[in-house]
Order: structure tokens, then C-alpha cells, then sequence
């Protein structure tokens, strides 16, 4: 789950060198604990893919706009010299295999939240423009529906969480989609946990995961993918201390508050 990036096709700014993923103590999302799914049933999931492959997940807003993780994105110094040459990302929707099936479209433009902050992953949010809208009369392929502002999850639900990251912490990765049910977490409990090794939870994030036993949550590869609670984008997969850890529930963009919903409404 980690990343940064304001880039423009061939319009780039960046952070710093110096601020790269081997420096953080978070670890990337996967889904851990989940089953294998077909994409009829997450037509919203999209995979995001460099020239090695599948990289991060996405939730289509609209037919040519993608929600992502901000820090999906933030090693993009290390490959400036590769995207002025060619566009490498492109978003493959419309498949339960990130390397395979569905339709492919590249990106034109991405777009990260302004307030991001590489450091503890506050407003882990940015936006894909597609170069073509996907096909609109396919099963396969819908857009999600946002949050209101201010949106609470209730006390005791759970969030499904999909995608196609690593299955247990550096473990293997599937080409097939796996999804998993985690528990809604607050704020404050979830804080008590990361205050153990001096993480804050803001009111950009929300978290979810099982305290009692763990072994369920995104992980590797999971970044940037949907958190759904009633068929409605509640939160964006982003960072967490190891995957599936009882003690350490996995931490999300929080869609529903204002200064990320509002920021999203710009540009749907």
C-alpha cells in the first residue's frame, strides 16, 4: 500500500528522492484469509498495472475515472526516466484475473490527493483519468456508489474487501480475485492498538479487521482497492503494521470524510 505521485502523462511532480517505501515500517495490502470471487460480483474492482504487471487495485467512479491509494504511487522517482519515454500504467476492468481477460485502457492522468503525506499516509487518495471510457453495457464492468459525507459505518458491521494481493505476508500472489469480510473497527480502539508503535490514526482513515483471532485483511498488492459496506465505497485500502495481525487492524482512506469526498466530487 504505499506510493506517491501529481503526474500528468508526461507532467510530473514529485516529493523526494528520499522519502521511498524502504524507509516506512507499513506493509502493502493483500487479501489474507478471503476466497476466491468472480468479478460479476465486484464489477467496480479494477487492477492497476505497470509494465511488470498487476501493482494495485482501483474502484471505478465512472466509466473513465478510477479511485486509488495515493501511495500506490510514490516510487515514481525511481521510474521518471521510464514514464517520459512510454505510459506505463494502464488499468485492466471487466476480469477476475489481473493479467488476463477483460479490456485494458491506459492512463492518461493521475491525480493525488494535495494534502497526501508520505510519511503517515494521511489522505491516501488519488484519482485515474482513462484515456477511453470502458464499455458501459457490460456485466462485468459498473461503477461504485460514494458514501455521503460524514457517513458512519455502524458499530458491529463488516466491510468486504477485494483485490489480488499476496495471500498471507510475503507470500504468493493469485491472478484470481479473492475477497474477505472484516470487521469494522473505530477509530479509538484502533488507535489504542497502533499507539503500541507510535502510528496515528486521523480523521482521513478508518480501520477494520478481526482483534480476536486475525488472519483476515488486505495485504500486498490489495492497495488502492475497495472497502465495501451496503453496496456503497466506504474506504480505500492503505497501510498497516504486517497483514492479518490480531493486534494491528488494517487501515483505510476514509471516502465518507468531507475533505476526501469532496475532493473525489471534483473530479467525477
Amino acid at each position: 500500500m504505499i506510493r506517491l505521485v501529481v503526474l500528468s502523462v508526461l507532467v510530473v511532480s514529485a516529493l523526494g528522492a528520499s522519502l521511498k517505501n524502504e524507509t516506512s515500517d507499513f506493509v502493502d495490502g493483500r487479501i489474507v484469509g478471503g476466497l476466491p470471487e468472480d468479478i460479476l460480483d465486484f464489477p467496480y474492482l479494477v487492477a492497476i498495472l505497470d509494465r511488470n504487471g498487476h501493482f494495485c487495485g482501483g474502484s471505478l467512479l465512472n466509466f473513465n475515472t478510477v479511485l486509488t491509494a495515493a501511495h500506490c504511487f510514490n516510487d515514481i522517482l525511481d521510474r521518471l526516466l521510464e514514464i517520459l519515454l512510454m505510459n506505463i500504467f494502464t488499468v485492466r476492468a471487466g476480469s477476475s484475473n489481473h493479467d488476463t481477460g477483460g479490456y485494458t485502457v491506459g492512463v492518461s492522468r493521475i491525480i493525488v490527493h494535495p494534502k497526501y503525506n508520505i510519511l503517515n499516509y494521511d489522505y491516501d487518495v488519488a484519482i485515474l483519468k482513462l484515456k477511453s471510457f470502458l464499455p458501459s453495457d457490460d456485466a462485468r464492468i459498473k461503477y461504485i456508489r460514494l458514501p455521503n459525507e460524514g457517513f458512519v459505518i455502524p458499530d458491529n458491521e463488516t466491510i468486504l474487501v477485494s483485490g489480488w494481493g499476496v495471500l498471507w505476508e510475503n507470500g504468493p500472489k493469485p491472478s484470481q480475485l479473492e475477497a474477505v469480510d472484516v470487521d469494522q473497527i473505530s477509530n479509538d480502539i484502533c488507535q489504542e492498538k497502533y499507539d503500541e508503535i507510535n502510528k496515528k490514526i486521523t480523521e482521513r482513515m478508518m480501520c477494520a479487521g478481526d482483534l480476536g483471532q486475525g488472519g483476515k485483511d488486505a495485504c500486498q498488492g490489495d492497495s488502492g482497492g475497495p472497502a465495501i459496506y451496503n453496496f456503497t465505497l466506504v474506504g480505500v485500502v492503505s497501510w498497516g503494521e504486517g497483514c492479518g495481525e490480531a493486534d494491528y487492524p488494517g487501515v483505510y482512506a476514509k471516502v465518507a470524510n468531507p475533505d476526501i469526498l469532496n475532493w473525489i466530487d471534483n473530479y467525477v
